[in-house]
This record gives structure tokens, sequence and C-alpha cells, in this order.
């Protein structure tokens, strides 16, 4: 609890993982990858796991609604 100018702070933020907060909102609001992340930020890397299955879990939410029109080329070995 902080005391500034007479009030009483009671958002206290001590223990708050800001960072992590940081780097979640890089990947779910900016799009950034996580291993763009992992390179750029000196302490994701500690992140990695969660930071992987964070892009991944946001991949899926936009491409399993979307509809796709894939261009499928079949190749053939052998044959007469």
């Amino acid at each position: 609890m902080k005391i500034s100018n007479g009030e009483i702070d009671l958002a206290d933020d001590q223990g708050k993982r800001s960072d992590l907060v940081r780097l979640e909102s890089e990947i779910l609001l900016m799009g950034r990858k996580a291993s763009e992340l992992i390179l750029t930020e000196p302490g994701a890397v500690r992140y990695a796991r969660y930071l992987d299955r964070l892009e991944r879990e946001r991949d899926r939410a936009v491409w399993s609604t979307r509809e796709r029109d894939p261009l499928v080329h079949y190749l053939s070995v052998g044959g007469s």
C-alpha cells in the first residue's frame, strides 16, 4: 500500500508481472510472433514455451473461422 498526497493508493502493483503482460499484448494485440520476441527481447526466452503456445492459440482462433481456398498440386511417381 502506498500513500501519496495524503491518499492511499490501493492499486498496489507489487508482484505484478508487467514484463509478461507486455509480451502477451505484443503477441495477442500486435500480432507479433513468439520467435521475434525471443530474438529481440532479452528476457523473453524465459517464457518461450508459454509464448509459443499463446501464438498457436491466437492463430488457431483466427484460422479456424476463415474460409480457405487452397491450391493443391499432386505429384505422381512411376506409372506407365
